[in-house]
């Protein structure tokens, strides 16, 4: 199974302050975001895990060990037109956790809520790179990728994360699930990527994940 040792230059400035909820905020103290870039920065521990498995549409099945029975019309749809499906799954480890954990404890709220935006940005950028890893291997094959659906966007129900992780042997990265299916450490991703011929992606819109969330009102959402 290929193993991904990410690559942290540095953590996006303007990523954290809109899963902050203030990125419409110009007065926040500069020095206390700047802070949670660099301490998210030095604690972050990137790795991924990653493969490429045939896909059934038919039966919605992608073709792992053990085989992958997807359940949900989000996923399904997502997958529409494929012959491939990539899964990912990308962590930045436990150290980071714990300082968030220890800033609140402490009561220093302002440090925690800044430190758990950026180790959002940060996760979310590993997943990037991963993405980007899986979009030049299929561009390689000739196919097109979609763009990474997650355990949870729509109706993709999250009690699957056991069997991706299974699949994707995600213990290599320290990666588990709870008996609530929730991941640990908690800044983690999995995701599937869908692969399909160019001819098959005529007449499929790409849709940013944002658009499938329920959650309107919610502060990170991507303007659509």
């Amino acid at each position: 199974m290929p193993l991904y040792n990410g690559q942290l230059l540095n953590v996006s400035y303007d990523e954290t302050k809109r899963y902050a909820g203030i990125k419409s905020k110009d007065h926040f103290p500069e020095s206390s975001i700047q802070n949670a870039l660099l301490e998210a920065q030095l604690l972050a521990k990137p790795q991924g895990v990653y493969e490429i498995y045939s896909y059934n549409e038919l039966n919605q099945l992608i073709q792992s060990t053990p085989p992958l029975h997807l359940l949900g019309s989000s996923i399904t749809k997502h997958l529409a037109n494929c012959s491939y499906a990539a899964i990912i799954a990308v962590t930045i480890g436990e150290q980071v956790e714990t300082t968030i954990t220890n800033h609140f404890s402490t009561g220093n709220y302002t440090a925690g809520l800044l430190l758990d935006a950026a180790a959002t940005a940060t996760v979310e950028s590993i997943a990037d790179q991963v993405n980007h890893l899986i979009d030049s291997l299929a561009a390689k094959e000739g196919y097109a990728t979609t763009w990474r659906f997650s355990p949870g966007y729509g109706n993709w129900n999250i009690t699957i994360q056991r069997d991706l992780l299974t699949a994707l042997h995600a213990e290599a990265i320290g990666l588990t699930a709870t008996e609530s299916f929730m991941l640990q450490p908690r800044k983690s991703i999995t995701a599937a990527i869908g692969l399909r011929s160019k001819e098959r992606c005529q007449n499929v819109m790409p849709q940013p994940p944002c658009a499938t969330c329920a959650q309107k009102n919610c502060l990170a959402r991507k303007e659509i």
